[in-house]
């Protein structure tokens, strides 16, 4: 029985220390160069198309609903230091 016991903790050890090994790479992703990520293009074949990187300006705007509760609670006494 001890024998058995000892048997099972050794298999769920190799099982967690297998489940912790690095995945080898595959040959698809040691293709990617350098020049290929920043050119911005997909890396995937058909993929969709990209879409037009927006401004600053419009990342940051508010919406109605947004600035609404902009409006109810960011502008408490102490809001920035609690950074809302």
């Amino acid at each position: 029985m001890l024998l058995v016991a000892r048997c099972v903790r050794i298999a769920g050890g190799l099982v967690m220390m297998a489940g912790c090994a690095a995945v080898p790479p595959s040959e698809e992703a040691a293709t990617i160069t350098p020049a290929q990520l920043l050119a911005g293009e997909s890396l995937i074949a058909g993929a969709v198309e990209i879409p037009e990187i927006i401004s600053a300006a419009e990342v940051l705007s508010l919406d109605p609903a947004m600035r609404s509760f902009v409006d109810e609670h960011g502008a408490t006494p102490g809001a920035a230091t609690r950074g809302i």
